[in-house]
């Protein structure tokens, strides 16, 4: 479930890439980062991660406004990225968990 985050994660880094091009973003907000950040937070309800995922959705609904969506994209991107570090820790600490038990 956390690689599918991952990916997820990954692509709502996408679509806020291309939503800093000037008039993209109203069309792949409403197809693109406004579902799969609510899937992402959604997905997250289960592990208790649910903050960034949380303001993320809100980056999302305010990078509708004209001069500050700018810097609510960027933000957004910026969270997503945080988001992606946690999981990917997540997944060493409990890969590196596992090796040692096993060696125990």
């Amino acid at each position: 479930m956390k690689n599918a985050r991952i990916i997820l994660e990954s692509l709502v880094i996408v679509g806020y890439a291309i939503g800093l091009f000037p008039m993209m973003y109203l069309l792949i907000a409403c197809w693109f980062v406004i579902p799969l950040t609510l899937v992402n937070f959604v997905l997250s309800v289960p592990s208790k991660r649910i903050l960034v995922n949380l303001v993320n959705i809100v980056m999302a609904f305010l990078s509708f406004i004209p001069l500050f969506g700018l810097f609510a994209r960027i933000a957004g991107i910026v969270l997503s990225a945080i988001a992606i570090t946690n999981l990917t820790n997540e997944n060493n600490k409990w890969d590196t968990d596992t090796d040692q038990d096993c060696y125990k």
